[in-house]
């Protein structure tokens, strides 16, 4: 699977999700709805794959495995969380 860089995946989520939730907000019908949703979950597995592959791809080059080098990389992921306020 293709890896993809960070600004990748900001830009699937910043141009995708929006229109993708907007759709589904707006949407009366249950089965084009629910379409709506099937590709709103297609999306997201696809950013989890890439992430994966991209955390993978950075896990094995670093050789070392050390808990700071994956805290750093989640912290990348999830701006916000700092350390132990993971939940």
């Amino acid at each position: 699977m293709k890896s993809m860089n960070p600004k990748g995946v900001e830009r699937l989520i910043a141009e995708r999700w929006p229109k993708l939730k907007n759709k589904a907000e707006n949407e009366k019908n249950p089965e084009k709805l629910i379409a709506i949703l099937e590709e709103m979950d297609d999306l997201l597995f696809n950013l989890e794959m890439r992430i994966a592959a991209q955390n993978e791809s950075m896990h094995s080059r670093t050789n070392s495995g050390s808990r700071s080098d994956c805290h750093d990389l989640v912290s990348n992921i999830l701006p916000g969380d700092s350390e132990g306020e993971i939940q």
